[in-house]
């Protein structure tokens, strides 16, 4: 799927860009962008699975969407996820939300703190992606 890719590739482009303006001292934008990779890279697995892309800009949505799109032994990771970061997933989803409503000033650790949740969760849903592609080539 060419939309997949695309989506995917806007992602990991994001998570790159991020790494780049935290080491020039851009903390808020870091920040916009690393959970810019994650929606994205999130809505991609979203397509992937169930065929579509949601309206929601909320992390926390397409996360649960993915997790109700997976097998039930693939899903637990996910909630599992969602739970430990609970906290820098609502932040994320304000950051975003302050860059695009209103001005927000992010210190170097909260940009920190975005862009290794930023590269869990991508790291995940690429092991999530991997694994559901494997049952799929096994049936």
């Amino acid at each position: 799927m060419k939309r997949v890719e695309l989506l995917r590739k806007r992602a990991l482009r994001f998570l790159e860009d991020a790494k780049r303006a935290l080491q020039d001292g851009f903390y808020d934008i870091a920040g916009f962008y690393a959970e810019q990779a994650i929606q994205l890279y999130s809505k991609a697995l979203l397509l992937e699975l169930a065929g579509y892309v949601p309206t929601t800009h909320d992390i926390r949505d397409v996360l649960g969407l993915i997790s109700k799109a997976l097998p039930e032994n693939l899903k637990q990771s996910v909630r599992a996820f969602s739970r430990k970061y609970r906290r820098e997933l609502a932040e994320l989803v304000d950051i975003y939300t302050n860059a695009r409503y209103g001005p927000r000033i992010l210190t170097r650790e909260e940009a920190l703190i975005a862009l290794e949740v930023a590269e869990k969760l991508l790291g995940l849903l690429n092991t999530v992606r991997e694994k559901v592609r494997e049952v799929e080539r096994h049936q």
